[in-house]
């Protein structure tokens, strides 16, 4: 039996699927998928950033994994292999959130985590009788999961930097956020020396940058500060997302630079208090969002600051308080979204019976598009406010202005020297995407 995990891309605005010649990041759900599969079982891999999807191949099964904006192209694939007589799986969180709508394209779903079930789903199939959706009662123990098969990334197709996966959800339940609607607050970690393993067998390759794909990985502060502990010695350089409680602790903070962190990205999310209480954002508040950048900045890790405009207390007045704020505070990557209301979340159920959505096209519900009506504002004064204040963040002055004259420091210092080309490398790779994305809207 041969099996095909296919991670979808998604289109641009002219139905173009989107590709890169290399990716910088990824995730872990490929080749983690792969080492849940049985060892009698073959198993292919495809990412379609970077691969062709081949509809002529010879597998029994296909299986779509797919996250946010990548939806709609997920069923365009799965469609295909239907029409070609393959039976087809999917999962992911737009899949968890809406299983009725993704059955509409696939022969089977999987809700939630696919530990407990994915051995029985492909049991059943061999036997002829794949069921319709499979899901597990339980969340599983991530002390006894196994590793990703790393040796299946192709190192011709992605950066050498490779995934690793330490917790699992965020003890926060913020309105608009898929992940806590599916982990509903349970954050879970892994074995320490799991992770260190994983760790380990990545650095074997060659490779000593990781990218912790945690979505709060300082969701448990003693965890984490063990786990840092051991991740010292391993002299890496490390990525992850983090919520700005991780700034208030300064022995975490410590031990953050010493274990190699090179950049963390933090949902600041809002410069209005009232937008972050109105989706449950209560742990940020906006008066300490300098304090936060500069004590990470002078240990030498980078910020990557998430804003989301769109808010229903956002009025015009967001985009040039956003912009003015981060610019001073020399955030060192600011990445605009605008808020889109996922699949089977609260926020979509509150638009959709307020009838505040524009439309029920999945391939434009993505975070340069505007698919709702804001309270404050027109969609299409929101829609050009959001590209106009990303134009200013990466125009060449405020570039400058926010890696190299409010961050003096990584003028004189060889330790963060590097590491501030790199993050003037990302600056200047956003300036040219979000260029394309002015002649070509929807591209992201």
């Amino acid at each position: 039996m041969k099996i095909q995990i296919i991670q979808s891309s998604q289109t641009n605005g002219m139905g173009k699927v989107l590709k890169a010649k290399k990716l910088w990041i990824t995730g872990t759900t490929l080749p983690y998928l792969a080492a849940l599969t049985p060892n009698d079982i073959h198993v292919d891999i495809k990412n379609e950033l970077v691969e062709d999807v081949d509809f002529n191949c010879d597998h029994d099964l296909i299986a779509i994994t797919t996250m946010g904006c990548s939806v709609s192209r997920a069923f365009d694939i799965a469609d295909e292999f239907r029409e070609r007589g393959k039976k087809v799986v999917m999962g992911g969180i737009p899949v968890t959130l809406s299983p009725e709508i993704a059955l509409e394209h696939a022969d089977a779903v999987v809700v939630g985590e696919a530990e407990h079930v994915w051995e029985n789903l492909l049991r059943d199939f061999e036997k002829g009788n794949l069921q319709q959706t499979y899901q597990s009662d339980t969340l599983c123990d991530l002390k006894k999961i196994p590793s990703p098969r790393y040796e299946m990334l192709d190192k011709n197709l992605y950066a050498p930097i490779r995934p690793v996966e330490a917790t699992r959800g965020c003890p926060h339940k913020c309105y608009y956020c898929s992940p806590a609607h599916v982990y509903k607050g349970v954050h879970r970690v892994r074995a320490i020396d799991d992770v260190i393993r994983d760790v380990e067998t990545i650095k074997k390759s060659g490779i000593r940058r990781i990218l912790f794909v945690d979505d709060s990985i300082d969701g448990n502060r003693k965890y984490f500060k063990e786990l840092l502990r051991e991740l010292i010695p391993q002299k890496i350089k490390w990525f992850s997302q983090a919520t700005v409680n991780a700034a208030r602790d300064k022995e975490l903070v410590d031990l953050m630079a010493q274990s190699g962190c090179e950049m963390l990205s933090i949902g600041f999310e809002s410069v209005n208090q009232n937008s972050l209480q109105s989706v449950r954002k209560n742990h940020n508040t906006v008066k300490n969002y300098k304090d936060i950048i500069n004590t990470l900045r002078k240990k030498g890790i980078s910020v990557n600051a998430l804003i989301m405009l769109g808010f229903d207390h956002d009025d015009e007045s967001v985009f040039e308080e956003t912009f003015h704020m981060f610019e001073e505070m020399g955030v060192s990557l600011p990445e605009l979204f605008i808020l889109v209301p996922p699949l089977g979340t609260d926020l979509f159920r509150e638009f959709e019976e307020g009838g505040r959505l524009l439309h029920r096209d999945w391939s434009r519900y993505k975070v340069t598009e505007v698919v709702f009506q804001p309270k404050q504002m027109s969609p299409e004064t929101l829609q050009n406010g959001f590209w106009e204040t990303y134009d200013r963040f990466y125009s060449f002055p405020s570039i400058f202005k926010r890696m190299f004259l409010k961050n003096t420091s990584s003028l004189f210092s060889r330790r963060v020297f590097r590491q501030t080309l790199l993050v003037l490398y990302f600056n200047l790779k956003y300036r040219k995407t979000i260029t394309q994305d002015r002649v070509h809207p929807g591209v992201i």
